[in-house]
């Protein structure tokens, strides 16, 4: 069978696809700049065909004919019931880098073994199918875009900033909203800019307008304030307003009455576990907000 045959009974297709890494808000560090973003330049991740509850591999293709096609052309065993078949030990390997960071890591989807390999990511648990799904499950680490999307560099531009600027319009004109979330995005990333509790509207538009200037800041910004653990970190935020909660120094949070510190982001994880966990030290923390506001 020729390849263009192949693409006819989309065994192959005529495009290419690229995996993105796909940082999130929390412990990592959050500068895109910083050698360790994401991961640590040089640092790779290798991904294999996954296993069903049942145990087994994941089978990637559509009919016993789109799997022989691939046999023959790659002169490999691909059936996943058979012991030994060659998913048993493949694994597709990416490595961090700025060329990663900025450009991903592009496979030919009309060459069979790069469509082999897209196909293992296409079916990671960590791996969104797509850019604009990347934040939709907490534990999505990257995201697969159709080159030809990816090279729409104005396209792209413009969904981020009116991402942006959307969200910013659900906040509206809620001056400590503004404030308090302007506040989540600098301690998560360890900021030591400080924003003052009396802080104008005009000076936070200012700060959001220098977020916005920069892609990578508004990436980031967007990332920390979709994630999960967002919410718990208003919580913190407000819990030290009221007193509920003590900071010491640039980076340590303490429960009030009790010893152990905690990061900013390490007390907003435990604000998470107690909240699931209905431990009282969660509705003491809520109570007192609660009183603070009124």
């Amino acid at each position: 069978m020729t390849t263009e045959e192949a693409i006819k009974k989309e065994f192959l297709e005529k495009k290419k696809i690229i995996i993105m890494p796909s940082p999130r808000g929390g412990k990592m560090i959050t500068d895109p700049r910083h050698i360790a973003y994401f991961k640590m330049d040089g640092a790779t991740t290798s991904f294999c065909l996954p296993r069903n509850e049942r145990g087994d591999l994941v089978n990637i293709f559509k009919s016993d004919e789109e799997k022989e096609f691939f046999e023959q052309q790659l002169g490999l065993d691909l059936n996943v019931r058979k012991p030994g078949n060659h998913f048993e030990k493949m694994q597709v390997t990416v490595t961090k880098d700025a060329g990663l960071m900025h450009k991903g890591e592009s496979y030919n989807m009309s060459d069979p073994m790069d469509n082999l390999r897209a196909r293992i990511l296409m079916v990671q648990p960590t791996v969104a199918p797509s850019w604009k799904e990347r934040l939709s499950r907490v534990e999505y680490q990257w995201a697969i875009i159709d080159e030809s999307q990816l090279n729409n560099e104005a396209e792209v531009e413009y969904n981020s900033q009116q991402e942006f600027w959307m969200y910013l319009g659900k906040i509206g004109d809620d001056v400590p909203k503004m404030r308090q979330t302007l506040m989540v995005y600098f301690n998560t990333i360890s900021s030591t800019k400080k924003i003052q509790i009396d802080i104008s509207k005009v000076a936070l538009r200012k700060e959001y307008n220098e977020i916005h200037a920069d892609k990578g800041q508004r990436e980031n910004f967007l990332s920390i304030v979709s994630a999960p653990t967002f919410k718990n970190k208003l919580i913190v935020l407000q819990a030290l307003e009221c007193g509920a909660i003590k900071k010491e120094g640039n980076n340590a949070y303490i429960f009030t009455g009790f010893d152990e510190t905690f990061t900013f982001n390490d007390i907003a994880e435990r604000v998470g576990s107690l909240k699931e966990s209905q431990d009282n030290l969660y509705f003491k923390l809520i109570d007192q907000i609660e009183k603070g506001n009124k």
